[in-house]
């Protein structure tokens, strides 16, 4: 993967850069992390230039909870109950289950 960052910043900080400080320009800026528990994202209002295949390119959300779930079966449950709107990495022993329910769709990473 590659990105645009800000030198400047990266010799300054060292090792703390992405850690204390984020660069971007994408549709949602960084609002909170909490280490081993969640990443929160906010839409960037400012943001307007998504692909050009959508009428209407900014982002449609307007905040994103990654929550960091370390055991597949919580992150399953999760999925089903309606707790998650998305998970990945998920048991393939459920994966049949999943593309049966009609509430979810399943694709491969």
């Amino acid at each position: 993967m590659h990105s645009v960052i800000n030198i400047d910043q990266v010799k300054e900080l060292g090792p703390d850069y992405g850690v204390k400080a984020f660069d971007g320009t994408g549709p949602y800026c960084f609002q909170s992390w909490s280490p081993r528990n969640e990443v929160v994202l906010t839409r960037h209002d400012g943001y307007n230039w998504g692909p050009s295949i959508y009428k209407d390119p900014t982002p449609k959300v307007d905040k994103i909870i990654w929550k960091i779930v370390p055991e597949e079966s919580t992150r399953l449950t999760a999925l089903q109950s309606g707790q998650a709107d998305l998970s990945r990495y998920l048991p393939q022993w459920a994966i049949k289950d999943l593309k049966g329910d009609k509430r979810l769709s399943t694709s491969p990473c």
